[in-house]
């Protein structure tokens, strides 16, 4: 039971920090992305994150531009509508004065995408 209630006093406490920070997420984002609105929904949150790591207890960010490092790949359509591609695309976010670049690999399976953002490579 203690660590029941310890474990509701950190999220109570992680919810409460996430709550006073602001995140822009305004949509389409700005810039040269390939992700569709709900990809771009779907990524927020975990570029957000990695960002926050780099600019710790900064309240407010927002993506301010969106790059392409390598076009789309292993490509495969059918009838006409892609389903399978590989791309890397760079988010910037600006927070408390200062860039973060977010590096994501996209990956497209059947028509599904993932991304993966490998925090080692997010930098200033």
């Amino acid at each position: 039971m203690k660590k029941f209630f310890v474990l509701l006093a950190v999220l109570s406490f992680g919810c409460n920090v996430f709550a006073k920070s602001t995140y822009n997420y305004k949509l389409p984002l700005p810039g040269a992305t390939k992700a569709d609105a709900k990809l771009q929904g779907d990524t927020l949150l975990p570029v957000y994150t990695s960002a926050s790591v780099k600019i710790p207890n900064c309240p407010k960010m927002t993506v301010v531009d969106t790059a392409i490092l390598k076009q789309p790949y292993n490509t495969k359509t059918e009838n006409g509508k892609l389903i399978e591609a590989t791309w890397k695309e760079q988010w910037t976010v600006k927070g408390c004065g200062q860039n973060v670049y977010v590096p994501i690999n996209f990956i497209m399976e059947n028509g599904r995408t993932t991304y993966m953002i490998n925090q080692k490579d997010v930098h200033f």
